[in-house]
């Protein structure tokens, strides 16, 4: 009967024990990783050489310029503004401009 015991005992220990498991999940913060920065996105209006869209927020206004748009026999090229700004990106995507479709993502 003892050696059953130790053998439970002997299987209860090591990595496959759930309390190890456990401390494994939770070591995320011993590494001090900050989190990814958001990868830039690219926002564009089509049908514009250059914008600069006053988006009212908080009170306030803030001017996203659009650049480096065209046309010309060969196709249209959107007036482009890149950020890697969280804040920025959220305050764009939900402007009305956004919403009504006037600012798209380009890439």
């Amino acid at each position: 009967m003892e050696k059953k015991s130790s053998a439970v005992a002997k299987a209860t220990k090591g990595p496959c024990n759930p309390s190890h498991i456990n401390n494994i999940k939770n070591i995320s913060h011993i590494n001090n990783i900050p989190p990814a920065p958001p990868s830039p996105r690219t926002y564009g209006v089509y049908g514009m050489m250059e914008w600069v869209a006053l988006i009212p927020r908080n009170g306030g206004v803030v001017r996203v310029p659009f650049t480096g748009g065209s046309s010309s026999g060969y196709g249209v090229k959107p007036a482009v503004y890149t950020t890697a700004n969280s804040a920025v990106m959220r305050m764009i995507e939900e402007s009305l401009y956004f919403r009504s479709g006037k600012i798209k993502i380009v890439r």
